[in-house]
C-alpha cells in the first residue's frame, strides 16, 4: 500500500499516524467506549515493533501521542496545512474521517483506490461531510460503541439532517419533524426528546479534534531518502522466519 501510494500520487511529505495504546478523552467521558472490541491477536501485536522499526528504516516520519487518538491527530494535522492553503489525502478506510473532508482534504481507500471528495462522501452516506458527526451521533457507531439514539436508523437520520440540519437544528425544529414523510414519525420524534442528552453527547464522542497540541507540524514531514543497508539487512532478516 505504501509503495502504491509514493508511486501514484506525486507527493513530497508524508506522515504514518498511529493510535496510542493508552485511555483517550474518550475513555474518560466514556467508560464503555470502544469496549466490545475483541483484544488484538497475539500474532499481530508482535508485528507492531517491527513495524516501527521498518518504518523509520524507510524514512517515513510517523507520530504517536500518549492518550490521543489517531483520528484527532490526522484532523489536526490536515486542518493545519488547510489553513496554508494544502491539499491532504488521508489513506484510511475509517468512515469518521468522513467527517474532515473539503475540497482541501480528500480521503483514499487505498484497498479499493478511490479518492473521496465531498461530493463522493455524499453520494456514498447520502448527506455532506460537514453533517457526518451529526448522523454518527444519531444512528451511533458499533465500532466504537457510540450508542446514539435508539430506534434511528440511517434512513431517518438523513432524512432529519438534509431536512432539518445538524442536531442542534433539528432538536430547536422538533415539532417540525411530524411534517416530515416518514414511517412512525410520532414515535421519532419521542425518541429524539427521550435521547437528547444522548445524541449531544454522542456527537461529541464522534467529533474529530481539530486542535491537538503538536510537537511537529505537517511542514516537518518531507520524506528522506531511506536507509537502504538498515532496511535490507531488515528485510533479510525477517525473511528467514517465512
Amino acid at each position: 500500500m505504501f509503495r502504491k501510494l509514493l508511486s501514484q500520487y506525486n507527493f513530497y511529505k508524508m506522515i504514518v499516524v498511529f493510535d496510542s495504546p493508552m485511555k483517550t478523552f474518550r475513555h474518560n467521558l466514556f467508560k464503555q467506549y470502544k469496549k466490545n472490541r475483541s483484544a488484538m491477536p497475539i500474532d499481530l501485536k508482535n508485528q507492531i515493533q517491527p513495524l516501527y522499526t521498518k518504518i523509520k528504516l524507510l524514512g517515513i516520519p510517523s507520530i504517536i501521542i500518549p492518550s490521543v487518538e489517531a483520528d484527532d491527530i490526522i484532523g489536526t494535522l490536515s486542518y493545519q496545512a488547510e489553513k496554508k492553503g494544502y491539499f491532504t489525502l488521508i489513506a484510511t478506510s475509517d468512515k469518521d474521517m468522513a467527517q474532515l473532508v473539503t475540497k482541501n482534504i480528500n480521503i483514499i481507500d487505498s484497498i479499493k483506490n478511490i479518492i473521496l471528495g465531498p461530493e463522493a462522501i455524499k453520494k456514498k452516506y447520502g448527506i455532506s461531510p460537514k453533517l457526518i458527526i451529526d448522523f454518527l451521533a444519531l444512528v451511533g457507531d458499533t465500532a466504537d460503541n457510540i450508542p446514539g439514539v435508539i430506534g434511528i436508523g440511517k434512513k431517518t437520520a438523513i432524512i432529519l439532517l438534509t431536512q432539518l440540519g445538524s442536531i442542534e437544528k433539528i432538536y430547536n425544529k422538533i415539532e417540525q419533524i411530524k411534517q416530515l414523510p416518514l414511517r412512525g414519525v410520532k414515535n421519532i420524534v419521542e425518541k429524539l426528546k427521550q435521547n437528547k442528552q444522548m445524541a449531544f453527547f454522542s456527537k461529541a464522542l464522534v467529533t474529530i479534534k481539530l486542535d491537538v497540541s503538536l510537537h511537529d507540524t505537517y511542514k516537518n514531514f518531507t520524506l528522506p531518502i531511506f536507509q537502504q543497508k538498515k532496511i535490507l539487512f531488515f528485510l533479510k532478516n525477517y525473511t528467514k522466519f517465512l
